[in-house]
């Protein structure tokens, strides 16, 4: 029998066996975090153990979905194809008809709707608006509450693909930018950047007045940071 537990925004699937130990494992294309546990540990304790293995976990999930996923340069969005939406792995299915572009999701997969013969170029733009809308909606709550937690009201933002960083800040003008890519990242790191940009806003360096900010408002930032840094390196253009 399963459950489901959820820390810092990972899905975690629990299983209780006649065992001695915990046990952490990763699976799947989506790297599904599992957990096996006695039946005699309690919830607490598991979720203790978890967190005191959390820079396994997240290093282990980016080295799973690396070798699940090609780079997002070479997208060919064809049937069959594994793209990700926020941290989770969902298969694509490309349905031609004549009633123009659409997308749907549907339990794990991604429906993309497009006229015959759409070139590539075509179903990725599809795609990116897609994940716009979806990363907008996403942003637009985050923003808002920490806006209010931080007291930095009247900030601008707007999403932008980019090449190098996963999010800018123009303290000035009070405006922000954040990578289109972050809709295939984990909420868990959206909001992390979305917190770091907001960070800026009271120190523009990334100096030691600026960690502690950050501590303050996120303590599990350096985990997030390294997270996306790892899978950067492997599929951001350079």
């Amino acid at each position: 029998m399963y459950e489901h537990m959820e820390i810092s925004s990972l899905e975690i699937i629990l299983s209780r066996k006649a065992m001695r130990s915990i046990r952490i494992t990763i699976k799947g294309p989506d790297a599904q975090v599992h957990v096996s546990a006695p039946f005699w540990v309690s919830e607490r304790e598991i979720r203790s153990f978890i967190q005191g293995k959390w820079d396994w976990i997240m290093e282990n999930r980016a080295k799973v979905m690396e070798r699940s996923q090609a780079s997002l340069k070479k997208r060919e969005y064809v049937t069959g194809e594994k793209h990700l939406l926020f941290g989770e792995f969902y298969e694509m299915q490309v349905i031609e008809n004549s009633m123009g572009p659409a997308i749907q999701l549907k339990e794990n997969q991604i429906l993309l709707f497009v006229r015959p013969g759409s070139s590539a170029e075509k179903r990725g733009s599809i795609v990116d608006e897609w994940y716009r809308k979806l990363l907008q909606k996403e942003i637009e709550e985050l923003v808002y509450k920490w806006s209010l937690r931080l007291h930095e009201p009247n900030v601008k933002w707007s999403i932008r693909k980019m090449k190098t960083r996963w999010g800018s800040c123009s303290p000035s003008k009070r405006s922000m930018l954040f990578n289109l890519d972050l809709a295939r990242m984990p909420l868990s790191c959206v909001e992390y950047v979305v917190v770091h940009e907001f960070t800026h806003l009271k120190e523009r360096y990334h100096n030691d007045h600026f960690k502690s900010l950050m501590s303050q408002h996120l303590p599990e930032w350096p985990k997030l940071k390294k997270y996306l840094n790892n899978f950067a390196q492997k599929n951001m253009v350079p």
